[in-house]
């Protein structure tokens, strides 16, 4: 499948949405302690993982299909992408700026 033939888009980012609070579960419940409060930034992870899908998916042809020929060149361009990709996440996505599950699993 060729992405071209993809005609959903991808989620609009939303402020109220990205705001909406997480808050981790303990053995006593919530975490009521306000330092592990964070933004949600639930559509930003989603559209950022979208991004990703679509460069494995090219990696995944690239390696796995017989009409394109794999060379050299082919594998830089997709690896190019993956460190395009990396560079390009938002800051509430970087290291440190946000230490929820989906964030440090998105790392």
């Amino acid at each position: 499948m060729d992405l071209t033939e993809i005609t959903v888009q991808k989620p609009l980012i939303v402020d109220e949405i990205e705001w909406e609070e997480w808050v981790p579960y303990t053995d006593e419940g919530l975490a009521l302690n306000s330092v592990t409060r964070q933004e949600s930034n639930v559509r930003l992870v989603f559209k950022c993982f979208s991004e990703l899908g679509e460069i494995v998916h090219n990696a995944t042809v690239l390696l796995y299909s017989d009409k394109p020929i794999l060379n050299s060149h082919k594998l830089l361009e997709i690896y190019t992408q993956y460190l395009q990709w990396y560079d390009n996440l938002p800051d509430q996505l970087r290291l440190g700026g946000n230490s929820t599950p989906i964030v440090l699993f998105t790392q």
